[in-house]
């Protein structure tokens, strides 16, 4: 791989991340047009890591703030060795929801290494999850209640979400598209299920 080819992937890195289109789609997309050969699994997980540290950047103060709750929280717990009594502040049970969201993509990602590497990153399979996932956000934008907060997340919730982050791991599946979808489909309003989108 060239400079010039690392420069326009990472280009197009920065500019797809923050929407609800599949990054790892068009980084395998643009090679194809320019008749570069593909950059591969591993090199898209890290050229991700400059757009996950912007996010981090941005959202580091929630981050924090979410982090020592939850820190304070497994402590009582491990402490008094029971969840009962004092209720979990909302910043501790959302550190408690974003474990479990991020559950189901780590035992995927384990359990589908191989085919994710290889076949799934064929052309015409990213060509249809990127129809198919454009169609699904629009259907969840028009037929979601969208009545919900961030503060109504359950640990339900969080989990039907974190299934739907496991199908990012399809090259063609925008992460944030599948998470936000699946936000407004358990009635979230668009800018809750973007916020935990991105906390996640």
């Amino acid at each position: 791989m060239s400079y010039l080819e690392a420069i326009v992937l990472g280009i197009v890195q920065g500019l797809t991340e923050f929407l609800p289109i599949s990054s790892s789609g068009h980084l395998r997309i643009v090679p194809e047009l320019f008749g570069w050969s593909d950059p591969g699994a591993s090199f898209t997980a890290v050229i991700q890591l400059g757009t996950m540290a912007a996010v981090v950047s941005f959202c580091w103060n929630d981050l924090w703030r979410i982090t020592w709750a939850w820190c304070q929280d497994a402590w009582r717990i491990v402490k008094d060795r029971s969840t009962k009594g004092e209720r979990s502040s909302d910043d501790a049970r959302m550190g408690w929801y974003l474990i479990v969201a991020t559950i189901p993509i780590a035992i995927f990602g384990f359990a589908f290494k191989d085919q994710i590497e290889t076949g799934a990153r064929d052309l015409r399979l990213i060509a249809s999850t990127l129809i198919i996932g454009g169609l699904v956000l629009l259907w969840a934008d028009r037929s979601g209640s969208r009545t919900q907060g961030i503060e109504h997340i359950s640990t339900k919730d969080g989990v039907t979400i974190g299934l739907a982050q496991s199908l990012a791991l399809v090259p063609g599946v925008s992460r944030s598209g599948a998470t936000i979808s699946a936000g407004m489909f358990l009635g979230f309003t668009r800018e809750a299920a973007a916020r935990f989108s991105f906390l996640l």
